[in-house]
This record gives C-alpha cells, sequence and structure tokens, in this order.
C-alpha cells in the first residue's frame, strides 16, 4: 500500500494545528509496531472501527465514514 504522504512532508507538517495522523491497519502486528514507535501525537485505528458490519467487512457509507474520522479529530 502506498502512503498518502511521504516521511518528508510528515516531519515538515508535524506542528500543523490541523494535522491528523491515523494508522489504519489490518495486520495485527502493526499494532505492536505503532505502540515501539510511531509519528508524535498519531493514533492507533483498529480497520475494523470503520466497518459498517464486522463480519460483513463492508465500509461504512460516506456520512458515517465522515462522523467516524472527525472523532478524531
Amino acid at each position: 500500500m502506498t502512503p498518502l504522504v511521504d516521511g518528508d512532508w510528515l516531519e515538515a507538517h508535524l506542528d500543523d494545528p490541523g494535522l491528523v495522523i491515523l494508522e489504519v491497519s489490518f495486520y495485527e502486528p502493526a499494532k505492536a509496531s505503532y505502540f515501539q514507535g510511531h509519528a508524535p501525537g498519531a493514533h492507533y485505528v483498529p480497520w475494523k472501527e470503520f466497518c459498517w458490519h464486522e463480519t460483513d467487512r463492508e465500509f461504512a457509507d460516506p456520512l458515517a465514514m465522515a462522523d467516524r474520522l472527525a472523532a478524531y479529530g
């Protein structure tokens, strides 16, 4: 998966007041690596948190997704 921004961009914008960093992964070991080291202020978000139904694995509609993302800032 390609990141939305690269490390240089992130480093240059870490102090931007409107920046919200989310680590969203379906790979469980990603949580362990998140706790070992992550960008300051980043949030670890389990991917299932964004699913409409945990067993269907269908993503929420745009309005529900916006509400879920807004909860992080």
